[in-house]
């Protein structure tokens, strides 16, 4: 008798609680894609930034190496003169702009990391909120 009473409350049951997780289950989808396309949108925002950053780095060093090549390497008399005080400036602007380099590529993945860290946290919050397991 207690065999079949346990059945009949777990096939009572079960219908409830599968008509109750459809609507939980879709406002946690609501947000989960609110919250993927805000990341998105600083991803994408972010990923600009540092973009403008590298392309102004570029365009720098370009510039500097064009100066240098004017002032050194205008005429084959200038260049043999100074051909070692030209690779050895060459070589500081090189470095100083794989520096700057290291540094801007340094920064993307610090706040890169600290999105998918929100991003982590944020979606552990809602599955917390609508009772939702870790799959």
């Amino acid at each position: 008798m207690k065999s079949i009473i346990t059945l009949l409350l777990l096939c009572i049951s079960i219908p409830v609680l599968a008509q109750s997780t459809p609507a939980t289950h879709n406002k946690f989808q609501k947000e989960y894609n609110a919250l993927e396309f805000k990341i998105k949108t600083d991803t994408d925002s972010l990923t600009h930034v540092i973009s403008q950053k590298m392309n102004k780095l570029s365009y720098d060093v370009k510039t500097e190496l064009n100066d240098l090549q004017a002032k050194y390497g205008s005429s084959n008399v200038k260049l043999a003169l100074y051909q070692k005080k030209y690779e050895r400036k060459t070589l500081q602007i090189k470095t100083k702009y794989e520096l700057r380099i290291a540094k801007i590529q340094g920064e993307h993945q610090a706040a890169m990391s600290k999105i998918q860290l929100k991003f982590q946290t944020e979606i552990s919050r809602l599955k917390l909120k609508y009772k939702i397991a870790n799959n």
